[in-house]
């Protein structure tokens, strides 16, 4: 995933592409309906940290220790969503 490749020295390219990602796979789970309820379920925390990275990071308020902990957070997220989807196989 993105998240893992954001340089927190440089966030605000990195952190968008996680943004716009998660976006994507959202809105890629609502257009396959109900059957995707449960992967909502597990996409929608990751929007919303990934929105509230995305605005501190663009308004500059973000710092670099803020970055790392979001990154953590992020890829803590990322782990049970991938485990929510792959576990349906």
């Amino acid at each position: 995933m993105a998240v893992e490749r954001v340089d927190c020295a440089n966030a605000l390219p990195g952190v968008s592409r996680v943004r716009d990602d998660i976006e994507w796979f959202k809105l890629y789970s609502v257009s396959k309906g109900a059957l995707q309820k449960d992967v909502l379920a597990v996409v929608e925390p990751m929007s919303a940290t990934a929105e509230d990275w995305y605005t501190r990071t663009a308004q500059g308020t973000a710092s670099k220790t803020y970055c790392e902990l979001k990154k953590s957070i992020m890829q803590q997220q990322a782990a049970r969503a991938a485990g929510a989807v792959l576990g349906r196989w």
